[in-house]
């Protein structure tokens, strides 16, 4: 009988939110001169958004990809890239679809990315068989 793998989901459920609000914090202490209120309020709004998208919507594409053996961190990245881009054309922060696009498929990915990093995801073979046909 073969084992399936334990991930630490847990872990990465609660670190991969987490780094891209670090990462906008750290773009406006060190391109700002001050890290005011807005920018907190901007903060708060980032890491909300990332929260609820990684748990309602990353969490069952990363469960969806494990059921049907296709998890590696190639596939749950080009999840995350479109499903964050789609996110942000549904939420449509700044009006402009081209820069929502690009803003939610770049946050998307990194936050998948360091996802699967966090949960032990492999980069390619994960278990996968490759004479399986689709």
């Amino acid at each position: 009988m073969v084992q399936e793998k334990a991930y630490k989901v847990g872990r990465a459920l609660f670190i991969a939110p987490l780094v891209i609000p670090l990462f906008v914090s750290g773009l406006a202490l060190m391109f700002g001169d001050r890290f005011d209120d807005f920018a907190f309020m901007i903060i708060l709004v980032i890491t909300s958004v990332g929260y609820l998208a990684t748990l309602l919507i990353g969490l069952p594409s990363f469960y969806l990809l494990r059921h049907f053996g296709c998890l590696n961190l190639v596939t749950l990245s080009v999840s995350g890239f479109f499903l964050g881009s789609i996110i942000a054309l549904v939420l449509g922060l700044n009006g402009k679809a081209s820069f929502d696009f690009l803003l939610g498929s770049v946050l998307g990915f990194l936050t998948a990315l360091f996802f699967g990093l966090m949960a032990g995801v492999k980069v390619f073979n994960n278990g996968v068989d490759p004479d399986r046909k689709y």
